[in-house]
């Protein structure tokens, strides 16, 4: 028999993590409490987003985003890229002057071992891959 997955939306994370909606806070936290192992998918773009809007919004710093997406990391009921989320972490911690989505891109870099084509001057530096001169002018 197939498991029920749902995909969580930004807005139940933000709720969440931001606690500005009480209301909205205890249906999600309820949510979490009552799912199943690996029953609610995050998607990247979704982590990225949420990462987003509680820095630019809520004013939440590096290590306050760390925390909560190692929290996430953790968390039985999320399926969600461990090992990904993982690496961007800890790039993330490492290099300050890179954002949330650029040391995602370098932490899939590592892990494939892939060549990465930026004209970001701060991802080229600060990336754990291997940066390639584009072939044309």
């Amino acid at each position: 028999m197939k498991k029920n997955i749902a995909i969580l939306d930004t807005n139940i994370l933000v709720r969440f993590f931001t606690r500005d909606n009480e209301v909205h806070y205890k249906k999600a936290k309820a949510l979490f409490e009552s799912a199943e192992r690996r029953s609610l998918h995050v998607p990247m773009p979704v982590i990225c987003e949420m990462v987003f809007v509680l820095t630019s919004v809520y004013e939440f710093d590096r290590e306050e985003i760390c925390e909560i997406v190692t929290g996430m990391v953790h968390f039985d009921a999320f399926a969600l890229s461990r090992n990904t989320l993982s690496v961007t972490i800890q790039i993330f911690r490492e290099h300050p002057s890179l954002s949330f989505i650029d040391a995602y891109i370098s932490a899939k870099c590592v892990i494939t071992g892939s060549s990465l084509y930026t004209f970001d001057k701060k991802l080229h530096r600060s990336s754990s891959c291997e940066s390639l001169d584009l072939p044309f002018e």
